[in-house]
């Protein structure tokens, strides 16, 4: 009995710690597609927000007759129904050069509004209601940052939803013109987290950092997750970052290399446990900007050049004295000239081409470099064999245990090659041994014939009771410098007794028994075509938990030593 009162009493501590409140501090951007709606004589237009040149107005552009009025809808999902509201900051800049700007701006609380009509040109009017928020931009390019207490008060109201706003210029026959840039223009938001009489908490969240840099790791999550938490979910962009690690209370991502800035966010689902058995669910979002690191940019489109050929590059992200960047020659690429952020380099060689910068921006040192151009024709081999001993060899072993009955794939990899689905840059040939062999959809009612060409990245063999000992194919692959030399794959055994098969005299099965913990997977349908990747699987992996449609499909793991492929049906 004591035990039990023992364990209640520290479940009941543990309750107690929900009710600490912690400060979450959030940046919000409004929804890009609708900033306000213009008007050209009879006809209602969107005003949207296409990248971070974009700009939208209030008032008249006399330079196209045109009149504008801004709307701003804010997604406030991420701050908790019952959260106090701390600060609230709306922060606008001014922008262009308008002959006939006035700086006065009232704002207003607007409905949802969906549509570019008359009866919303009406409604952003703002005839009715008190103003939120009253100010004077005193020239263009000024940046302000706007609150109230009326703020604080609407958005505490609409926490858990959207919280919309109509801008006007007391005289529309003037212009005020508004930045797009996700630096200049967003909320920012002070809430604490609330008692277990609400739907969440903030308690020990990590601050985020003061500045994102792509390239830099961020840790977010709780900084010490009481017992009765649980992270259930984090939800991410993966086209933004890549994932390092995640913990029971924590999630750090790096963002990638991006050119300029961008705003991201992260969002971790937690359930909290409560009066025993009853959980919350609390949504946490961090909404921030990232600014790009410096980086090495190709100043060309093309990829693939000729030894002999020169190629531009240029820093990007850069804010320094030009005379803090050095250019340095690396493998197969010679600096030929460089003048501050611009260099230009000779290719040569038959490989891939790297070029370096040494760069001092605000006082950090950043060792650049970009291997992102390959110089002459392709090196390819198979997808488990990409070792560089297999890539620079003209014969590649790949003897496994082959059935009669049994259908092997092999996938094609390598450099300097366009992989994505063009299947007249690869090319099979059969060389000895007298397989069935097909490429593209893996059926062979209809096989190519023997030492016949077959185009494709993927290709699916039969073995016969002709095929032992002894099974050679030949592959190649073309970019616009030509055709790599002709690779040799080939399978080498002795019969099995019973005579089901051939049995590898180097045979690998120590790869697939050592792969123990997938790290990667990549999934290709049978053109070729990647269809699904994933560099952060933890130790297993099923194609079931992926969107794809039933179908066959071509599995490449991957140990981050080794790699195996096989050919899998899907079928829900």
């Amino acid at each position: 009995m004591k035990k039990i009162l023992f364990l209640m009493a520290i479940f009941l501590s543990c309750l107690s710690s929900l009710t600490t409140l912690a400060q979450s501090k959030i940046i919000i951007s409004p929804h890009a597609s609708f900033v306000g709606i213009t008007k050209n004589s009879n006809t209602y237009t969107k005003q949207s927000l296409k990248d971070n040149y974009s700009s939208f107005f209030v008032g008249l552009d006399n330079s196209k007759n045109i009149s504008g009025r801004v709307y701003l809808e804010f997604d406030l999902g991420s701050i908790p129904k019952k959260a106090d509201i701390t600060s609230a900051i709306l922060k606008l800049t001014t922008t262009g050069s308008d002959s006939n700007f006035n700086g006065s701006i009232i704002i207003k609380s607007s409905n949802i509004l969906t549509n570019a009509d008359e009866s919303t040109w009406y409604s952003l009017k703002g005839l009715t209601g008190s103003p939120i928020i009253s100010a004077n931009f005193p020239n263009s390019g000024t940046s302000l940052n706007l609150t109230s207490d009326a703020l604080k008060s609407l958005i505490k109201n609409s926490a858990g939803g959207l919280m919309c706003l109509s801008i006007n210029n007391p005289d529309e026959s003037k212009i005020i013109r508004f930045s797009g840039d996700i630096l200049k223009l967003s909320l920012e938001v002070t809430h604490t987290g609330i008692s277990t009489e609400g739907d969440g908490t903030t308690r020990d969240l990590r601050p985020l950092p003061s500045k994102i840099i792509s390239g830099e790791e961020i840790t977010l999550g709780y900084v010490n997750m009481p017992l009765v938490y649980e992270i259930k979910e984090w939800k991410y962009d993966q086209s933004q970052f890549t994932e390092v690690r995640r913990d029971k209370g924590t999630i750090t991502l790096i963002p990638k290399p991006i050119i300029g800035s961008t705003r991201a966010s992260v969002t971790m689902v937690t359930y909290f446990y409560e009066q025993f058995f009853y959980y919350h669910k609390y949504t946490h979002t961090w909404n921030f900007p990232i600014d790009g690191a410096p980086m090495i940019v190709r100043s060309t489109s093309e990829k693939v050049v000729y030894a002999g050929e020169t190629v531009g590059y240029r820093i990007e992200n850069f804010i320094g004295n030009l005379s803090d960047i050095t250019w340095q020659s690396g493998d197969n690429m010679s600096l030929i000239s460089a003048s501050g952020e611009y260099a230009t380099f000779k290719a040569s060689g038959n490989g891939s081409g790297t070029v370096k910068a040494k760069v001092n921006d605000k006082g950090k040192v950043y060792d650049l470099q970009s291997s992102d151009v390959w110089i002459g024709t392709p090196k390819i081999s198979i997808t488990y064999a990409m070792d560089e001993s297999s890539l620079n060899s003209t014969y590649v072993d790949v003897s496994r245990l082959l059935t009669f009955s049994e259908f092997t794939t092999l996938v094609i990899d390598g450099y300097g090659v366009d992989l994505s689905g063009n299947i007249s840059n690869i090319e099979w040939q059969n060389n000895s041994g007298s397989p069935i062999f097909t490429t593209g959809n893996g059926v062979t009612s209809n096989p190519t014939a023997d030492r016949i060409g077959s185009l494709g990245r993927v290709a699916t063999f039969k073995s016969t009771p002709n095929t032992y000992n002894n099974i050679m194919f030949k592959i190649r692959a073309k970019n616009k410098c030509g055709w790599s030399y002709w690779k040799y794959i080939s399978w080498s055994g002795s019969v099995i007794p019973g005579g089901y098969g051939v049995r590898s005299a180097a045979l690998d099965d120590q790869i697939i028994e050592v792969m123990s913990e997938i790290k990667s997977v990549k999934i290709y349908n049978l053109s070729g075509v990647l269809v699904y990747s994933d560099n952060a699987v933890n130790g297993s992996f099923d194609i079931k938990s992926t969107v794809l449609t039933d179908g066959i499909y071509i599995i490449e793991k991957s140990d981050g030593q080794n790699r195996t492929s096989e050919k899998v049906m899907l079928k829900r």
